[in-house]
């Protein structure tokens, strides 16, 4: 789950930053990072944050389990909004 990354900071020394990023459907839902002079240091910082209660879990719902309430949910926009332009239709001609 977490990126330990290497880079050299202005003085020239070398700093270990430690990434953490959620996706849920292509979109970064949580995202969170923290810079370290030690590698070790920053394997511990991933491991204690990634069994922390604190991030977000990934949910076990599936798109297809939701899949019947987005369907009644169309269903039900397409009734408003025939109502809608009937109404309106009605009413400029009457």
């Amino acid at each position: 789950m977490g990126t330990i990354t290497q880079r050299k900071n202005k003085k020239g020394g070398i700093k270990y930053t430690a990434q953490i990023r959620l996706k849920r459907a292509g979109k970064i839902v949580y995202q969170e990072a923290q810079s370290f002079d030690r590698n070790q240091i920053a394997q511990a910082w991933l491991k204690r944050r990634e069994t922390s209660s604190t991030i977000p879990k990934c949910s076990s719902t599936s798109i297809s389990e939701t899949q019947p309430s987005l369907s009644r949910f169309n269903a039900l926009m397409k009734l408003t909004l025939g109502f809608l332009c009937r109404t309106s239709h009605e009413a400029a001609y009457s």
